[in-house]
């Protein structure tokens, strides 16, 4: 059967599939006109799908051809090329499948080749689209120099409707058995080729992607820097076995089978879904590898009928690799028998497994596929080290064999600690990449992140230098630092910071070619400089963020196609337009911004749903809302949140379990509520404040045990209780600030160390007694403000304590909303310890000891204060320097009292 003949069928099998039962006759009769065998082939088919027969429920999707002599049928295709797909201009046509159509076009930012395959025109059924679909989902997640990278995917209007496509590297190389052929390479060279196809396939495998239809022309051979590097092509059948994921992107269907019939396993024969794993991928790579040997295939069926092909997958056993010649007997034809077994469980566990033992085979070490007798290894070790043995054969037998089962004992050491070692690193990444979605308390996190720290000390114990390890303990040490910063505790995580920021800066100069290792290092870079930042210490961030950002711009400029890169990138514009804001720089924060800008256009361009990048704009436009403010322009800064609150909403809906994502959307809410009061539309305001009530309920209902939460929506109370007390609504206003207190109280109760908790209950304590004292309550006033007292006063001696901090508090004692309960004397002695502590450096004590003079009608003294404030004042902080002059200039002159 030749492929066009193949695809035909397939064709108008999926075509009439599709139709009711009676209306398939006519079809048929149309469709096949007087080729009877076309339509009896077909009939057959639709018979069997009607029946229900597990080998043959559904269309098969190709027996495999060559892509050259495919083009050529299709003339069609190479006279009428379109001129753009997407932003890619169309330079020919590179080759055609039963699936897609894939086009050379050239991309203009940056300026390279790619290669664009859409699906076929006029060819979108339902299947297809989904399977194209699942392409593209498949792509995304592979990472490896042996796999075609993809670049882009997306949909072109065309005048049949949306076409999807995708935009990947172009591999300029020859198909594997062509570039064997033309470079007659012996059988070593040939099997460290399909060794190298095997570690592509492990990596897809780990990265849950099977790809069901590899076959020597999805195989394409390049010359790199270090020799022949095969790539991987087509994941258009690739099944996606994430947990949570398969209904959605899975290709097959009950009774389906996807794949090209001579590389096919049994089990895809049979059609049966829920029989296909990753063992199906190991035959397709026994019968590649049999047939680059031999140049035969282990089940001819190029000269079957579809039926007679399929039975023989089923039922014949391939003749052993060894029947082809005397150099294949051995090891080398139990491997390929140990990967082509009809029983998937006598196959291969994994890919790697199989690589191992083709490298084992060419270095003459014993391999998995038989039992490892004494005899046969040692058999081995003469092989590899033949002069040795010819030397010591007579006088040291015995002793060969202890060194045997020495030998033995240490490869089944190593490959304890390797696999060991591949679950712990498979378990960080998982873990430590989604414990933002994790559900349970930070209890259950932490006690989950320690088990796998032990786990990978004591494999670094075992191998110190195993890059492997060393990665995955970072990402342990990683994850507990943001558990420590979530509640509280910076000290211990900068620690675990400093910990994982000196680990990826011995990988990458351990590494300096690999991107992925300087990506780490520019992460790393920016957990320490969160903790600074998080104290307030904006100049201390900005150093790590800097060296952050040099590494990420670097990355982007060499490889401008890396979602991964570029949202380092974007998100390192974002924190220094943050310092940029808190440093009163609005130009800095322009700038900065500006860049993040187009860095997020450029992802979103690629990915309207990238929720990496929608996140990131939010964050912009509440940065340049929060300028816009500061320079007193209240409608661009409503302009600016009025474009954050719909991307909010939409990353809300396609992240809805993702803490972080919800936390900053809430943020962005509430702003725009604040913002709002300002331009006085109350009743949006509370519209707004419901719904982001609302989103922080639901978020404490399901997680209970997460404080931050809660703070936040202690803080959303208090907000809304605000603008209830200033709109006259006392009632409204003492519901809500009681909310706010009984979560706040409730924070302090489950971590009274934690002063964020405390600071909280401090704030909304003050808001209830004015809330009281508006309902002419002055008893419950008192109460509440006299706990606010006491928590300011123990806060401001907490050890530690920055000077601002402590000041913060002072003035909150100067401040307090029943008069005779403020504590002057208290808050100039905060002052007065803030100062020593700082080595009277401190601009918010001396600006706090001024506020105390001026209370008690000190002006001289609280102009010299105030004086001292503005001499430590950074000078680019002009709006704070603006604000203190103000009210030093407001001082009269002269005190009567003083």
């Amino acid at each position: 059967m030749t492929p066009d003949r193949h695809e035909r069928i397939t064709d108008l099998f999926s075509e009439a599939v599709e139709l009711p039962p009676r209306d398939r006759a006519d079809f048929l009769n149309k469709a096949c006109g007087d080729d009877v065998s076309l339509r009896d082939e077909i009939t057959s088919l639709l018979a069997h799908d009607h029946a229900g027969s597990s080998a043959f429920d559904s269309p098969i999707l190709g027996t495999g051809f060559n892509v050259t002599q495919a083009v050529a049928a299709d003339t069609a295709l190479e006279t009428d090329l379109p001129e753009e797909i997407g932003p890619y201009r169309v330079l020919g046509l590179l080759g055609a499948g039963s699936m897609g159509v894939v086009y050379r076009a050239q991309q203009v930012t940056p300026p390279r080749e790619v290669a664009v395959k859409v699906m076929h025109p006029g060819r979108a059924s339902r299947s297809l689209r989904r399977r194209f679909l699942a392409e593209m989902e498949s792509l995304a997640r592979l990472r490896h120099p042996g796999i075609a990278q993809i670049y882009d995917a997306g949909e072109d209007l065309t005048v049949t409707g949306p076409q999807p496509y995708i935009a990947m590297e172009l591999v300029t190389g020859q198909p594997l058995p062509v570039y064997a052929a033309e470079r007659h390479l012996g059988s070593a060279a040939r099997i460290g080729l399909l060794a190298k196809v095997c570690d592509a396939v492990h990596h897809a495998h780990q990265q849950g992607v099977i790809h069901r239809d590899l076959k020597p022309a999805n195989i394409l051979v390049e010359n790199g820097d270090i020799g022949p590097r095969p790539r991987i092509l087509d994941f258009g059948v690739a099944r996606i076995v994430e947990r949570g994921m398969e209904v959605a992107t899975a290709a097959t269907q009950d009774g389906q089978i996807v794949g090209t019939l001579a590389y096919m396993s049994p089990e895809q024969i049979e059609g049966n879904p829920h029989a296909i794993d990753t063992r199906c991928d190991i035959y397709a790579l026994g019968a590649i590898g049999y047939e680059l040997l031999c140049g035969r295939l282990p089940i001819d069926v190029s000269t079957s009928s579809l039926h007679a092909g399929m039975h023989a997958i089923l039922d014949q056993r391939p003749k052993p690799l060894a029947t082809h010649g005397r150099q294949f007997r051995g090891d080398l034809s139990r491997i390929f028998a140990k990967a082509l077994a009809k029983n998937k469980e006598d196959r291969y566990d994994s890919a790697a497994a199989m690589a191992a033992d083709l490298r084992n085979y060419l270095e003459h070490r014993p391999i998995t596929a038989r039992p490892p007798s004494a005899v046969y290894v040692l058999t081995k070790f003469a092989r590899r080290y033949r002069l040795v043995v010819a030397a010591l054969v007579v006088g040291v037998t015995l002793a060969a064999v202890g060194l045997i089962r020495a030998h033995l004992a240490r490869q089944a050491l190593q490959a304890q600690y390797t696999e060991s070692r591949d679950v712990a690193s498979f378990l960080v990444r998982e873990f430590t990449d989604k414990l933002d979605e994790i559900g349970g308390t930070n209890e259950v996190r932490r006690d989950m992140l320690y088990r796998l720290r032990a786990h990978i000390e004591r494999l670094l114990a075992q191998d110190p230098a195993d890059f492997k390890v060393q990665i995955a303990y970072a990402d342990v040490l990683k994850g507990l630092s943001d558990l420590d910063l979530a509640e509280g505790n910076l000290d211990r995580a900068l620690e675990l910071r400093k910990q994982v920021l000196e680990i990826r800066r011995q990988l990458a100069a351990r590494f300096p070619a690999d991107p992925d290792r300087q990506a780490d290092l520019s992460i790393a870079l920016v957990l320490v400089g969160d903790v600074p930042h998080d104290r307030g210490d904006s100049r201390g961030a900005a150093e790590f963020y800097q060296q952050a950002l040099v590494i990420d711009e670097t990355l982007v400029r060499l490889d401008p196609g890396s979602r991964h890169f570029c949202s380092n990138l974007l998100w390192s514009y974002i924190r220094l337009s943050r310092l940029a804001c808190d440093l009163g720089d609005a130009d800095q924060v322009r700038q900065c911004v500006e860049r993040g800008l187009q860095t997020q256009d450029t992802m979103l361009a690629r990915n309207p749903d990238d929720t990496d990048a929608l996140h990131a704009r939010i964050c912009l436009d509440q940065l340049l809302s929060d300028v816009a403010v500061n320079e007193g322009r209240l409608s661009v800064a409503i302009t600016h949140m009025t474009d954050a609150v719909p991307t909010a909403r939409r990353l809300l809906a396609l992240a809805p379990t993702n803490s972080v994502y919800q936390h900053d959307c809430a943020g962005v809410l509430v702003s725009a509520a604040e913002l709002l009061l300002k331009q006085n539309d109350r009743a949006a305001a509370e519209a707004t404040f419901r719904e982001v009530a609302a989103l922080l309920e639901r978020l404490v209902r399901e997680a209970p045990d997460q404080p931050e939460t809660r703070r936040i929506l202690s803080g959303i109370y208090s907000r809304w209780s605000r603008l209830a007390l200033a709109h006259g609504d006392i009632s409204s206003a003492a519901a809500k600030a009681d909310q706010a207190c009984e979560l706040a109280e409730q924070l302090v109760a489950q971590h009274p160390n934690d002063p964020r908790y405390a600071r909280r209950l401090m704030q909304v304590d003050m808001h209830r007694a004015r809330v009281s004292l508006a309902h002419n309550d002055t008893a419950d006033a008192r109460v509440h403000c006299q706990r606010a007292a006491d928590m300011c006063r123990s806060l401001a001696e907490s050890a530690g304590i920055k000077a601002a901090d402590a000041a913060y508090y002072g003035r909150c004692l100067i401040g307090l909303p029943v008069a005779d309960l403020q504590d002057v004397d208290s808050a100039a002695a905060i002052a007065e310890r803030a100062l020593a502590a700082s080595g009277d450096q401190s601009p918010e004590a001396w600006e706090l000891l001024a506020q105390c003079h001026q209370k008690c009608g000190r002006l001289t003294l609280a102009r010299q204060c105030y004086d001292q404030a503005l001499a430590h004042l950074p000078i680019d902080d002009l709006a704070r320097r603006e604000r203190v002059q103000g009210v030093r200039a407001s001082l009269p002159l002269e005190s009567p009292t003083q």
